[in-house]
């Protein structure tokens, strides 16, 4: 989670605090202009990944902590649903590809996004994908 800013664009920073080896406490302040909205969304959730063979699993989801900050007059807090990224090794044409199905479930709040942009913004979270296999590959 802490590296997401260098391949997520709308994600302006992320601070972590470890609860075990699998889950930690997250907090997420977006860069919200990149999706038209003219102040920052910020989120506190918690995360908790698992490695089952090749399979990768990163879920996330808002919670109440006390250690996290709070809301802020900076930033309209949202709220993630469970949500997850899920990397799966796949052999195609005897190449060694990873398949990734990435659910993100968010409410943003209120301004919500004007319906006529709902089209760019849902292309732009498809684009992350992209975005991190740039990445990785660099």
């Amino acid at each position: 989670m802490s590296k997401s800013p260098m391949y997520n664009q709308s994600v302006g920073s992320v601070w972590t605090r470890p609860l075990d080896d699998s889950t930690q406490l997250v907090y997420i302040l977006t860069d919200s202009s990149a999706c038209h909205l003219s102040q920052p969304r910020d989120f506190c959730c918690i995360s908790t990944q698992s490695k089952q063979g090749g399979l990768h699993v990163l879920a996330m989801q808002s919670v109440f902590e006390e250690s996290l900050p709070r809301p802020s007059v900076d930033a309209i807090r949202g709220e993630m649903l469970p949500s997850c990224w899920i990397l799966q090794p796949v052999t195609r044409g005897g190449q060694e590809l990873t398949r990734v199905i990435y659910l993100l479930q968010v409410d943003i709040g209120t301004p919500s996004f004007p319906q006529r942009l709902l089209n760019t913004v849902a292309r732009r979270q498809a684009g992350v994908i992209a975005d991190l296999d740039v990445f990785l590959a660099s």
